[in-house]
């Protein structure tokens, strides 16, 4: 992604003429993935600008005050004790 947006990714699919985006940060030192927000829109289409902006709300809110995320490491941990 571009300007403000540059740290997120975007996963993406399309279904017929609908285009789906998971929209994601990658915390490579931490070793997981954050999923930030989900999208879909018609295939030829752009998201409004408003959209980018309610996702990169989204990217600061957690960049301020995040929430404890499991890693894979904890998925291991927690399968390893079952």
């Amino acid at each position: 992604m571009k300007g403000d947006l540059a740290d997120l990714h975007e996963v993406r699919d399309k279904q017929g003429q609908t285009l789906y985006r998971l929209i994601v940060l990658w915390q490579r030192k931490e070793r997981r993935v954050v999923i930030i927000d989900g999208r879909a829109k018609a295939n030829r289409t752009k998201l409004s600008d408003a959209e980018y902006e309610a996702v990169q709300d989204l990217a600061a809110k957690i960049a301020a005050d995040a929430p404890p995320f499991a890693s894979v490491d904890d998925f291991i941990q927690a399968d390893l004790e079952a």
